[in-house]
């Protein structure tokens, strides 16, 4: 979506699939990452967009991804306490239903937040 809107402005690597740091690369604006393992850090120099689902989608999602999580449950709340309820600096939080009713606006709220 943000691809879309912004073209060759925005270039982002996924973390968890042989990622380039950004700090290596002047040419990524972002980074993707699904935190899985709870390791990804809390920069406050980056912009950190916390995208959330409630519980029982984020499960359904896992399940498509394979995600292999002994305690799914108690995973999304060891997620949810470190990205949602702890303090993160320069953060935003999109939940996905929000981002699906609204998509626009939620677009533009993003937009916003990294330019």
């Amino acid at each position: 979506m943000l691809q879309e809107k912004l073209g060759d402005e925005f270039a982002y690597s996924e973390y968890y699939n042989n990622g380039k740091a950004l700090e290596n690369s002047p040419e990524i604006t972002a980074q993707k990452t699904h935190d899985f393992d709870l390791d990804c850090p809390k920069q406050p120099e980056y912009i950190h967009i916390v995208q959330c689902r409630v519980v029982e989608d984020c499960i359904k999602s896992w399940e498509i991804l394979d995600a292999n999580f002994p305690n799914k449950q108690k995973h999304y709340g060891d997620f949810v306490s470190k990205w949602i309820v702890a303090p993160v600096p320069n953060r935003l939080i999109v939940y996905y239903h929000d981002l699906l009713e609204s998509t626009d606006e939620w677009v533009n709220t993003v937009i916003s937040c990294i330019k």
